[in-house]
């Protein structure tokens, strides 16, 4: 297990972080810190062992994502990468990946523990 430490949002996100509810919709607007959070999210869910995506509607879009989950992953030690899934790989066994939508197809059958 890793230990992921969330700081520094503010108080909106903070309320999102502290929610227990199983879904959490947030109506937000640019600049907000959606992204951010998402991935400070996911990073903490692959590091304590869980299975976790990140999907947008087409695969460009979640550039920016896999550019921060990289950059974040960096700093904890024995996480492996493939680059051409998309994955990260946490020494607990934990998984951040990045899906597209594009093709429904290659989103069923998977046993998710966290989805953004």
């Amino acid at each position: 297990m890793v230990t992921v430490t969330l700081r520094g949002f503010h108080p909106g996100q903070q309320e999102i972080l502290r929610s227990d509810a199983r879904f959490r919709v947030a109506s937000c607007g640019r600049r907000w810190g959606k992204s951010l959070l998402g991935v400070a999210m996911l990073t903490e869910a692959a590091g304590n062992g869980r299975r976790a995506w990140w999907v947008s509607p087409t695969y460009p879009m979640s550039s920016m994502a896999w550019r921060e989950l990289k950059r974040m992953a960096a700093k904890v030690p024995g996480v492996a990468t493939s680059e051409s899934e998309r994955r990260l790989t946490y020494p607990g066994g934990g998984t951040a990946q990045v899906k597209s939508a594009d093709s429904p197809s290659g989103l069923r059958g998977e046993g998710l523990d966290f989805l953004w």
